[in-house]
């Protein structure tokens, strides 16, 4: 025998499914949940709107840096050298992300930058973020 409790249960279980898989039909467009999670490249960096990758490159012998974000953590790992091997790799810092702004160890109050998503998809994460070099806009690309 079921209870009504089971029964009730069951039934919000059923219902949360379809309300879970309905689609938004408002503006023909499905909203997909973009991650942030994984690795990431540099492919531009732009302040005031040069483009200055080049010179961040040359620095590190023409290897490019990695951003990776874990669940709740960003870190840096930087290349170098002939074979292009792990140069530093940054103590990871929590972040804190929503649908516009990116902050890096939001746990110590953003010092470390707050950032305004320009562009997350499944393969290009772009942002801006604005300190002492002036507007600073970098580009990655999903590993």
């Amino acid at each position: 025998h079921m209870t009504k409790f089971h029964k009730c249960s069951f039934l919000l279980f059923i219902s949360f499914l379809f309300l879970n898989c309905s689609s938004n039909d408002d503006d023909g467009t499905t909203e997909d949940t973009v991650s942030i999670i994984g690795n990431w490249s540099i492919t531009s960096f732009k302040i005031d709107g040069i483009e200055r990758l080049e010179n961040i490159l040359m620095d590190n012998d023409g290897c490019p840096f990695e951003l990776i974000f874990t669940l709740s953590t960003s870190q840096v790992i930087e290349y170098g050298g002939t074979d292009c091997i792990i140069i530093e790799e940054r103590t990871p810092e929590q972040y804190c992300i929503n649908d516009t702004s990116l902050i890096f160890d939001c746990t110590q109050g953003g010092e470390n930058g707050i950032a305004e998503i320009l562009e997350l998809t499944n393969t290009t994460l772009k942002y801006l973020e604005v300190n002492t070099l002036g507007e600073v806009e970098r580009t990655f690309t999903r590993q």
